[in-house]
């Protein structure tokens, strides 16, 4: 904590110097700041947080109506596809007009 050029044994015989001149070190280096400096910069940290958090929160609720949305979209497309298979069925079970053709010659008239 403390510089090379401070000697520990000047320190001890110093008394108030010494308690003033490390005072002012800690203060230089930023170690020791004021309640208020402190206190604002625990605000500004509890801004951020809470910013981070509204942000957060909302990203989460934009996903869950994503994911909703997902999930609709992925029913209606199962439901196309249902019909569409019985629509082919469908189709595929009425006769082909070239087929009624080659029925109506094989057929006695």
């Amino acid at each position: 904590m403390l510089p090379e050029f401070i000697n520990p044994e000047v320190l001890l015989q110093g008394g108030a110097v010494t308690i003033l001149t490390l005072v002012v070190w800690m203060v230089y280096t930023g170690k020791l700041v004021a309640r208020r400096v402190l206190d604002d910069v625990r605000k500004d940290r509890d801004d951020r947080i809470n910013e981070m958090r509204a942000i957060m929160e909302n990203w989460q609720k934009a996903y869950l109506a994503s994911e909703a949305a997902r999930q609709e979209q992925t029913a209606q497309l199962n439901q196309l596809l249902a019909l569409g298979r019985i629509a082919e069925a469908l189709l595929r079970a009425l006769p082909h007009p070239e087929n009624q053709e080659q029925n109506s010659r094989e057929l006695p008239q």
